[in-house]
Formats: C-alpha cells, sequence, structure tokens
C-alpha cells in the first residue's frame, strides 16, 4: 500500500480553499499535476483512499474559482502513475474531461472509461461532485476497448450497485478494512466490464474467470521477483496452467507472461527508487533486487516505461 494513503486524507472529507493546498495533496500521485489560476474563490470537499490496488478520489466541487469558459480546464495530469485506466462517476453536476483533442461531457449519473497515461484535463464546476477510480493493473486488457479520448460506459444494474457501494463506503468516517477492500474493486471492475458497449464487451469475454488465474500468476511472480531466471514454465507450474493455456491467458490482457514480468518488476523498481527507506537505491542494487541481471537493460527498460532514467526518476521524486 502506498506510504500516507493507508487512511483517508481526514477522517472523512477534508474541506480545501487553496487549490495550492488540494495541489500538494494529490500531486504525488498524478505525474504532471498542475491546475489553472483562480481568480474567484476555492472551496471544495474531498476525500483521497486507497482501495485494494486502486484509488478512490471522490471530490464535491462547491466553488471552482474558475471564469467560466468552453476551453478552461480546473485540473490537468500527464498520467496516473502504476494504473493503466481510471474511471469517473458524475454523482451530481456536470464534468467535462479532455484527452487527445476529445472532449466528453457528463451528465449527473453517467460514467466513462479513460486511458490513464494519456494527458488529461478535468473540469469539475461549481456545486458537481465526481468521483474517480483509477484501476490497479491485472484484471481486463481493455487496451482495444478504450481509446484515446475515452468511451462513454451504460448505465447498468451492476453500476448501480457498484456506484451505491462506493457511495455508502463514502459516507462512512472509517474506510473498509483492507481484507474487504480487494472484494469491493473486484465488484468495481466487473461492473465496468459490464457496462462497456457491445463490442467493447467482446474483447473482455472470459476476463472475469481469468482473473483468479491471473491474481495467482501476480502472486508467482511477486514471491519471485528477484530470480533472473523466472520463466514461463515456472509461472505456469505454479498456478497449474501448461505454457500455451498461460500464454492464451495473458494474450486476454495484451502481454505475454514475461512482458507481465517486467512490468511488476519495473513497478516494484519505480517504488523502490521513491521509497526513501530502500537501505540502497542505486541502479545497480535496485535492478538485482527486481530480477535484472544486467543494469544496462534494466535502465533502457525503466526510461522507455517511465520516460527518464532510474536516477532522474529517484531525483524527481525526492524533490516532490
Amino acid at each position: 500500500m502506498e506510504e500516507g494513503l493507508s487512511q483517508s486524507i481526514s477522517a472523512a472529507h477534508r474541506r480545501f480553499t487553496s487549490p495550492d493546498e488540494w495541489l500538494s495533496t494529490i500531486e504525488r500521485h498524478f505525474l504532471g499535476s498542475r491546475y489553472t489560476r483562480r481568480r474567484h474563490p476555492f472551496s471544495m470537499f474531498a476525500r483521497l483512499e486507497n482501495l485494494a490496488g486502486s484509488l478512490v478520489l471522490d471530490s464535491h466541487v462547491s466553488q471552482s474559482g474558475l471564469d467560466g469558459g468552453e476551453d478552461l480546464y480546473g485540473f490537468s495530469i500527464e498520467a496516473i502513475e502504476f494504473r493503466p485506466y481510471f474511471a469517473l462517476w458524475q454523482q451530481a453536476g456536470r464534468g467535462r474531461v479532455r484527452q487527445a483533442g476529445r472532449t466528453v461531457e457528463l451528465k449527473a449519473g453517467e460514467w466513462a472509461l479513460f486511458d490513464a497515461s494519456i494527458p488529461t484535463s478535468f473540469l469539475v464546476p461549481d456545486d458537481s461532485r465526481t468521483i474517480g477510480v483509477s484501476l490497479s493493473y491485472g484484471n481486463c486488457g481493455w487496451s482495444s476497448s478504450v481509446p484515446a479520448g475515452g468511451v462513454s460506459l451504460r448505465r447498468t444494474v451492476e453500476s448501480r450497485v457498484a456506484s451505491a457501494i462506493l457511495l455508502e463506503a463514502l459516507r462512512c468516517s472509517e474506510w473498509l478494512a483492507p481484507e474487504f477492500q480487494a472484494s469491493v474493486e473486484s465488484v468495481l471492475i466487473d461492473a465496468i466490464e459490464a457496462s462497456l458497449m457491445p463490442t467493447a464487451q467482446l474483447h473482455c469475454a472470459g476476463s472475469s474467470r481469468a482473473k483468479g488465474k491471473v491474481d495467482r500468476a501476480r502472486q508467482a511472480i511477486e514471491g519471485q521477483l528477484a530470480n533472473p531466471d523466472l520463466s514461463p514454465e515456472d509461472i505456469g507450474r505454479a498456478i497449474g496452467l501448461s505454457r500455451r493455456s498461460l500464454y492464451r491467458l495473458f494474450h486476454q490482457l495484451g502481454q505475454t507472461p514475461m512482458g507481465y514480468v517486467h512490468q511488476l518488476r519495473l513497478e516494484e523498481a519505480a517504488r523502490r527508487f521513491r521509497d526513501k527507506r530502500t537501505e540502497d537505491r542505486s541502479v545497480t542494487s535496485v535492478s538485482y533486487a527486481v530480477g535484472f541481471a544486467d543494469p544496462t537493460h534494466f535502465s533502457r527498460l525503466f526510461r522507455a516505461r517511465y520516460g527518464m532514467s532510474p536516477r532522474e526518476w529517484t531525483a524527481a521524486r525526492t524533490c516532490a
């Protein structure tokens, strides 16, 4: 669990009257965070929570402080760290999202799914409430279902139930117990799958049945992350699948088994570089610790994923 998110940012929803204060609270979870300068009073209540591997952000905006206008957005990001998708529920009022030159407007009760690796701008105007869920990796391969600019989700029985569960949790002053969070996260992901348009659902066929196997595979990989000789055969044996079945399973995620292993290794490396408690944050030590036998190869893969070298990443995270 990420440091600082074992509990909410307050006992319940916290009031913010300064955009700077709000940005300082959330910017370490969103790469390239920035906001539009306000000329008028700003007031919002917000809550930030971990939900198993996902991140929940609930914002009620009383006064956005913005002048308005079709091209004005209050908050922008470059990407959401370590999470490939995010869903937005518009609970009250209207919201607007701009991504890859496309604008999605959400009315109360509507929701949409977006690629979290693409720069995005958000507007939550006066008297609006938006709930965002940044989803953890490993449950469904939605890459062919979620174009740049996002995809609108249908209102379904499943989405109403998932929304009701999330709203009830956010009403409480205490957050969900860790052992219960994974169940709620699974309900949310299942609701998104059920609410994707029929053509998109085809790409996720059988993904619900595969979740348990993928989760077991992830646990097996994490248990041997430092083993540079870890192979697809090792993973298959650990979860009772043949090599062919294992590749078929990961094909549903748009991945290969070793591609997934590299992803988990790079994510763990990024966490270690960011964590000041890591005893030795040198490139060589971290690369060996996460299973890369060649630090130079590791550095190339790290730069390709995060857009900066391990040393640049460590310096940026340290100064944040």
